[in-house]
């Protein structure tokens, strides 16, 4: 009988996080949703990116003095064309129980720029 919940459990954890991309899997030119709200900070008012939202990654960089990866994406549906965010902290549960973190934030022409530490690059994002 516990093996049979252990296994149950495993199958619930892997869904959870089975839909999820890995950020070195992200291709450019493709569009990816969403599997997390994201909470941004304007000067006046918190935005919030709701889960399931659509995102093309256009631009993928390596910013080897700062040690990161810079992931741009055009934010569809987006009416927020002169808005700008704060960098944003976005802390990711992983399958292993461990956490990373991303910088996040929403410059004007409703781009999202995303900074990936160079160790983070194997973990799960919140896309899919």
């Amino acid at each position: 009988m516990k093996f049979i919940l252990f296994v149950l459990t495993l199958c619930a954890v892997q869904s959870l996080w089975g839909s999820s991309l890995v950020w070195k899997q992200q291709e450019t030119k493709t569009i990816y949703k969403t599997t997390k709200a994201l909470e941004l900070q304007t000067k006046h008012k918190k935005l919030i990116i709701p889960i399931g939202a659509n995102f093309e990654l256009y631009e993928k960089s390596k910013l080897n003095m700062i040690k990161v990866y810079l992931y741009k994406y055009k934010f569809s549906k987006c009416d927020l064309v002169n808005t700008e965010t704060d960098l944003e902290l976005i802390n990711l549960a992983q399958p292993n129980g461990s956490t990373s973190s991303v910088g996040v934030n929403l410059s004007k022409g409703c781009n999202v720029e995303v900074f990936v530490d160079f160790d983070d690059y194997n973990t799960t994002s919140f896309f899919k």
